[in-house]
């Protein structure tokens, strides 16, 4: 801003006392320039511009990710139809699986279960899933009439029962066939009696065990793997978890085509 001064002329007066009426003017003076505030507060206002333009063009920005549309239990594979693409803005988690990854997924194990309605993250699914402490995962093969006519789906659970073997007779308490030692639910060992329950060899143990022991209760079905029409076996392979202490005994009665499953209702 500029200001004016008096010259000293117009500081003088007559001698009658009146202002000299000559060489007044009034002289301007220019303020000191200063550069280095001048160039910094343009480059304030430049950053802020800049600052304002990312904030605006993030707020917009849509990122399509996965989202799991029905939920899948911890240990079961990611089926393409439990999945689909959303577009979110900025979700700001850097593990969001892309939808562009979403060919990488499908058919990998849920590390913990997903439910419906959240967004998948690299830390949800895994390539190989391990059973809890104290548990096991034991892979059991069934033929069709060992199952329910609807077969068994992941996510059930299911009695374990204990068959003959296939194209054995059943052994009687007291019959010549009967396994050293063998006990039946109405006798002692050795003992005839009318209504004594049949057991048979556990193959591959050395026990014998009466049929329909339940050799692993209330199991809970991870996955279940129907044979195709080019398969050359009519069997599915069931994956049950089950308690590890009764893993051995599930595992060779599978082996021996001695296993059948029945769907119970969870006790959990």
């Amino acid at each position: 801003m500029k200001t004016a001064t008096l010259t000293s002329a117009a500081r003088k007066f007559s001698s009658n006392g009146d202002p000299a009426r000559a060489d007044l003017r009034l002289t301007p003076t220019r303020p000191a320039r200063r550069p280095v505030m001048a160039a910094g507060a343009l480059l304030l206002v430049v950053v802020s511009m800049a600052a304002f333009a990312a904030l605006y063009t993030r707020a917009g920005a849509k990122e399509s990710v996965i989202m799991v549309t029905s939920e899948v239990a911890s240990g079961q594979a990611i089926a393409a139809s439990s999945l689909k693409s959303v577009e979110v803005s900025a979700p700001g988690v850097t593990s969001v699986v892309p939808s562009a990854s979403a060919g990488s997924v499908v058919g990998r194990t849920a590390a913990v279960t997903l439910l419906a309605g959240t967004l998948l993250t690299e830390s949800d699914v895994t390539r190989g899933w391990q059973p809890p402490p104290g548990e096991s995962l034991v892979g059991v093969g069934v033929d069709p009439s060992q199952l329910p006519a609807a077969g068994v789906t992941s996510g059930e659970h299911v009695d374990a029962i204990l068959v003959s073997p296939p194209g054995s007779p059943l052994q009687g308490d007291g019959g010549s066939n009967a396994a050293p030692g063998a006990a039946s639910a109405t006798g002692s060992a050795g003992g005839a009696g009318a209504g004594a329950m049949a057991t048979v060899p556990l193959v591959g143990t050395g026990n014998a065990l009466q049929v329909g022991s339940v050799l692993a209760p209330d199991s809970k079905v991870v996955s279940a793997a129907v044979p195709d029409q080019s398969s050359q076996t009519t069997k599915t392979v069931v994956s049950l978890l089950v308690a590890s202490s009764l893993a051995p005994e599930l595992a060779a009665a599978s082996a021996a085509g001695q296993v059948a499953l029945v769907v119970v209702s969870s006790a959990g």
